[in-house]
């Protein structure tokens, strides 16, 4: 059915002031995010070859606020030159005009549906192709193995260390103006000083200042230096996260939700992490507490670690002196042997100087007994006896080397028990410290998982919050048009400026605050995703229908 002469002059008026405004909007939204990204460190000329993609980030921006100034602005106008009263007079109903209006608003809410979904994740992903062309090109300057490591919005990249110095080698440094990189340093040098706060000065050497530009022909103006210092924020939050929901286009945001679901139930089903009520809040206080715990664990490891080490020690000082107990204890053995052994040859040697001497004593009172063999008798009692006196002396020194083996025998024993006494008590410290460590071990494992668990709880609600907002926000113009229209006939002027100051207070006091709080209070999820980002188009909707009536009514 073909629109009468009626509807196409107000759809003509509304779509006029719509384009208009529409044009206007964006581009100031446009200057607003240019002049962020240039304070944010891209130049003009950066800023101008993105041009394309910042229009489009505006574009969901934008048409809501210019549909909603259309409808005010149009039955403003209406309302103001008594054309409403018009209709009426001749018979018309005004819902013949408002409906129209309301179909373009249910078409702009189907537009917008297809650029929250796709057309906004396809820029994004197009600004991110440019980023990580950008970086591959950085990259392939570097020569060696390189390391990445991500601080705020600085991206490091090191190839190596030179170990004179202590400094970096092929160093590359990406600095990013929001998720665009603003601009490459590389270096064949690079020091690393700390400051105070959470910042530190990093001095490059010998290297080359590129500034990319967005440009089809991958323009690469550089400029060559002998030294440059710039300043790192000590902020190891990373760089752009390039897998948050935002920029995943509609079966992608679905699947990653179904995902996310999934995981989420399983890890519900665990009663330890079933009554997180506030994950947001929870990962917080995880977050917090994991670092005191880490810190505490360390510490404890540190003190285990020096026990361990204390009581291996002293397991070493046990064993030399078993050792040296061992060794005196066949020396003694030896001794006692040598000692058994003089002392039997003493014996034998006594009793035979003592038959010896019988036996002179018989030859002397026998007269008959040559003078030789008596000098033969004496000779060999004296040959004895020198035998005894040596033994003698020999048996002198084993008791002497006896009694200085018991004595040291002793000495050592009782090292060997104080020794053993105190590897005991270094053993059982160890073993007191070892388990302190392992509970805070286990400590910072359950507190890590009570992290991890409230960060995918947060991921989904992130999610979640993601796909609502995209419908929520399609919503608005359908939304806006319901409360535009009865504004319009209810404020009985066709001035631009009263029309621009009603639409920016539904705007920016009743819209955008709503909006504001209800994602607040979703991320701690005080409320469910899904009524926080539909509570602001309610509530607008809900105004809007309460003065469509009495704007139709009167």
């Amino acid at each position: 059915m073909f629109p009468t002469v009626l509807q196409r002059y107000v759809l003509r008026e509304l779509l006029y002031i719509a384009a208009i405004s529409a044009a206007a909007l964006t581009g100031i939204t446009f200057v607003g995010l240019s002049v962020s990204l240039v304070r944010q460190g891209l130049s003009i000329v950066q800023v101008y070859y993105i041009i394309p993609y910042v229009a489009m980030l505006s574009l969901p921006y934008a048409i809501p606020a210019a549909f909603l100034l259309a409808c005010v602005l149009t039955f403003g106008r209406l309302s103001a030159q008594n054309e409403i009263t018009a209709l009426r007079a001749g018979g018309v109903n005004l819902n013949h005009v408002i409906l129209p209006v309301l179909g373009v608003g249910v078409l702009l809410f189907f537009a917008s549906l297809w650029m929250n979904h796709y057309l906004f994740p396809w820029t994004m992903a197009k600004v991110n192709i440019m980023r990580d062309r950008l970086l591959d090109d950085a990259v392939r300057r570097i020569t060696v193995q390189r390391k990445c490591i991500p601080l705020g919005n600085i991206w490091l990249y090191i190839g190596g260390t030179d170990a004179r110095d202590k400094s970096w080698k092929d160093v590359a440094v990406v600095e990013f103006a929001g998720e665009i990189p603003a601009r490459i340093l590389l270096a064949k040098r690079a020091r690393w000083t700390p400051t105070e706060g959470k910042a530190a000065i990093l001095s490059l050497y010998e290297g080359t200042l590129i500034e990319p530009h967005f440009s089809a022909k991958d323009v690469y103006p550089s400029t060559n230096f002998r030294s440059f210092a710039v300043r790192v924020p000590l902020d190891l939050r990373g760089g752009p996260d390039l897998d948050r929901p935002k920029f995943l286009p509609l079966p992608d945001l679905l699947r990653e939700l179904d995902r996310r679901r999934k995981l989420t139930d399983e890890i519900r089903r665990n009663p330890e992490y079933a009554a997180v009520k506030h994950p947001q809040d929870a990962r917080r206080r995880a977050r917090d507490a994991l670092e005191l715990i880490t810190q505490s664990h360390e510490t404890l490891k540190a003190d285990a670690d020096a026990k361990r080490k204390s009581y291996e020690t002293l397991r070493a000082t046990v064993e030399q002196l078993e050792g040296a107990v061992s060794a005196i204890r066949g020396a003694d053995a030896l001794a006692r042997k040598q000692h058994e052994d003089s002392a039997r040859a003493l014996t034998e040697q006594v009793a035979l100087i003592e038959q010896f001497r019988s036996e002179l004593i018989m030859m002397q009172g026998d007269p008959d007994t040559p003078p030789d063999r008596l000098r033969d008798q004496e000779t060999q009692i004296a040959r004895v006896a020198e035998r005894v006196r040596q033994l003698t002396q020999q048996e002198d020194r084993v008791q002497a080397e006896l009694k200085r083996l018991a004595s040291e025998l002793a000495h050592s024993a009782r090292r060997l028990g104080e020794a053993r006494a105190r590897a005991d008590e270094a053993e059982r410290l160890y073993a007191e410290a070892d388990a302190r460590a392992r509970e805070s071990e286990e400590n910072v494992r359950r507190q890590t998982e009570m992290r991890d668990t409230c960060k995918q709880l947060t991921l989904l609600l992130e999610a979640e919050a993601e796909f609502h907002f995209r419908n929520a926000g399609a919503m608005t113009c359908f939304f806006f048009a319901l409360i535009g229209i009865p504004l319009g006939i209810l404020s009985r002027h066709g001035g631009v400026v009263i029309a621009m100051a009603i639409s920016f207070f539904t705007v920016l006091f009743v819209y955008y605050p709503l909006l504001m709080v209800g994602e607040l209070l979703a991320d701690d999820a005080y409320l469910p995703a899904w009524f926080a980002q539909y509570m602001a188009v309610g509530v607008v909707g809900i105004l809007g229908m309460i003065l469509m009536v009495r704007g139709v009514k009167r």
